[in-house]
Formats: C-alpha cells, sequence, structure tokens
C-alpha cells in the first residue's frame, strides 16, 4: 500500500489548518473576555469618567496660571540673584578698601616707631 505524496500534503495542510483554526477560537474567545472586561470597567467607572472629563478644562487654566506664576517667580529669582552678585561685590570691594586703608595706617604708626 503506497501513500501519495499530494494525499499526504493536504493532509497535513488540513491538520495544520485545524490547528490553526482551534487556535483562533481560543484567542478570539479571549479577546472578547477583554472587551467585556474594558466595557464593565468603563459602565462601573462611569460617573468618575464623567466627572474627570467635565473638570480637565478648570485643571488646564490652572496649570496655565501655575506656569505663568512660575515664570514670574523665575523673573524674580533671576533679578535677585544677580542683585546678590552685585551686593557681593560691592562689598568685596569695600572690605579691600577697608584693608587698604588699615594697611596705610598700620605702616604709618609701624614708621613712627
Amino acid at each position: 500500500m503506497y501513500i501519495d505524496l499530494n494525499t499526504l500534503f493536504w493532509g497535513f495542510i488540513g491538520i495544520l489548518l485545524a490547528i490553526a483554526i482551534i487556535f483562533l477560537i481560543i484567542a478570539l474567545i479571549k479577546f472578547t473576555k477583554l472587551i467585556n472586561n474594558i466595557n464593565d470597567l468603563i459602565v462601573s467607572n462611569k460617573t468618575k469618567i464623567n466627572n474627570l472629563c467635565s473638570s480637565l478644562p478648570e485643571a488646564a487654566e490652572n496649570i496655565v496660571v501655575v506656569s505663568e506664576n512660575l515664570k514670574d517667580v523665575s523673573d524674580v529669582v533671576t533679578e535677585t540673584t544677580a542683585d546678590v552678585i552685585v551686593a557681593k561685590e560691592n562689598l568685596t570691594n569695600n572690605f579691600e578698601t577697608v584693608k587698604d586703608i588699615i594697611d596705610i595706617i598700620v605702616k604709618v604708626f609701624s614708621k613712627n616707631k
């Protein structure tokens, strides 16, 4: 008894096709369960989702106000930093001047002795 290669090939393809259909059915069942879970989740949280959607414009306005305030604070910090740097330089110059005066006074009194 001989088995024709053509029959063997189509038999093998048929078995593979049957396995693929079984996997496809399993995947569709799982996908359907997933969609049902998502739908249940949305239905159970419908009021929360509606509240969130209704509060989004107010939140967006608050974000704009906060970002404007941060920009203003940033500008003030930049100006304050510049003022502190200038004050530090002035203080350093004043200390150097006082140091030079004290050095001169010390030299004047030390020459007299």
